[in-house]
């Protein structure tokens, strides 16, 4: 049984065949590897936050165009006429706030160290 691309993957293959843009070339555009590319249209999984604002721009389209879902589905909800993403932002929400809490304790380490040498 074949699985079902993400919403991501089916924008991004969808967005770069209208571009015209192969994988290579947008790989080459983000300083990745095409393989990256390739794993985000072909398989379930979705890049950060920081990489689809990337992707987007190297695109020139919105950040929306890659969490909006046209289509129907109990994991999404209404909002102005369109279908949000919730799961996917609520992932990227997640990883956002872990790198935060990441750099707030590297950030209190190097107070701490500095607080000992005064």
């Amino acid at each position: 049984m074949k699985k079902e691309l993400s919403f991501f993957g089916k924008q991004l293959k969808k967005i770069m065949y209208e571009k015209n843009i192969t994988q290579q070339e947008l790989a080459d555009k983000l300083n990745i590897k095409r393989s990256m590319i390739s794993q985000w249209i072909t398989k379930l999984g979705n890049p950060r936050l920081s990489t689809i604002r990337k992707i987007a721009a190297a695109l020139k389209v919105s950040t929306n165009y890659f969490l909006e879902e046209s289509l129907s589905s109990e994991k999404n909800i209404k909002n102005a006429g369109k279908d949000i993403n919730i799961e996917l932002i609520m992932k990227l929400i997640q990883e956002n706030n872990e790198r935060i809490n990441l750099e707030i304790s590297i950030l209190k380490d190097k107070i701490k160290n500095l607080e000992k040498r005064k």
